[in-house]
């Protein structure tokens, strides 16, 4: 190694004697320049991991879409998209916070276990919280609402008969099996229940046409015509989401999924054009 150094040295006082040397010089200054360039991502790389994982309800296992996950050291968050899926840059140690509207918020300390893999989270439904509702005025949703419950009235309010199993200390017995079963056979009563079950979906899809609106979807994309409809069509909100999702996390699952959707489009052009050529 000393006879190393020794002809390292020499050679650097040939170089600098030399006038031709420069170039070298300022090449030996680049590379060294560059070396500590690559030493600072390396570290950087180094400290700041990926966080990862999957969403659900802890209740029935359903994926939580548009939570938001919060990085408290570095002020940085992400949304889960349609499948619950999220991923955030962020340190050991860092503190992380889970929310999402109806759920009682999750907060994670990152260790290395979490760095590791794919992590599966669960968020409990916040039923214990008293919320006070003050009331305003009516959207115009709400009161269309009213007035159809208030025409269908009659409709609406046929019960429907059910059996039930009752068990006593010596035998099992079926209450109401005869008129549970033939209430189905009655033309107007089995219209009945089918009316029934179609107003609540007319219902929920208004609910949803007024939370998730074409002029919504519109103002952060900028689409318009069929390109608009398309879009809205492709990424449908459910009535689930549509009920608890806030305006900020849902403008942001349209500019996510609008994202995606132009990622896609031009994919398909680019396949288009090439079968074009092809022919």
């Amino acid at each position: 190694m000393a006879f190393l150094k020794k002809d390292a040295i020499l050679i650097l006082k040939k170089i600098i004697k030399n006038k031709e040397s420069l170039p070298i010089i300022r090449l030996i200054n680049m590379r060294k320049s560059l070396i500590i360039i690559l030493i600072a991502f390396m570290s950087l790389a180094v400290n700041a991991q990926i966080f990862k994982g999957t969403i659900r309800n802890a209740s029935d296992f359903e994926l939580v879409e548009g939570a938001m996950i919060k990085d408290l050291n570095t002020g940085d968050y992400v949304w889960t998209n349609k499948k619950g899926y999220f991923e955030i840059r962020t340190k050991l140690n860092n503190n992380i916070v889970i929310s999402k509207e109806s759920f009682q918020s999750k907060n994670i300390n990152i260790g290395s276990q979490q760095l590791q893999s794919s992590q599966i989270i669960l968020l409990n439904l916040n039923e214990n919280l008293l919320e006070e509702v003050i009331i305003t005025g009516k959207t115009k949703y709400q009161i269309d609402s009213i007035n159809r419950r208030e025409l269908y009235k009659t409709p609406l309010s046929q019960p429907k008969e059910k059996a039930e199993f009752v068990i006593t200390p010596t035998s099992l017995m079926i209450a109401n099996p005869i008129s549970s079963w033939l209430q189905y056979l009655v033309p107007r009563t089995r219209k009945t229940f089918l009316f029934q079950k179609r107003f609540k979906q007319w219902e929920d899809e208004k609910y949803i046409a007024t939370k998730y609106s074409l002029e919504k979807v519109a103002k952060i994309t900028l689409l318009e015509g069929d390109a608009l409809a398309n879009f809205r069509n492709a990424y449908p909100l459910t009535i689930e989401n549509a009920r608890t999702i806030n305006e900020i996390a849902l403008e942001q699952w349209i500019l996510n999924n609008f994202k995606e959707w132009q990622s896609k489009s031009s994919v398909e052009k680019l396949e288009l054009i090439s079968t074009q050529l092809k022919n």
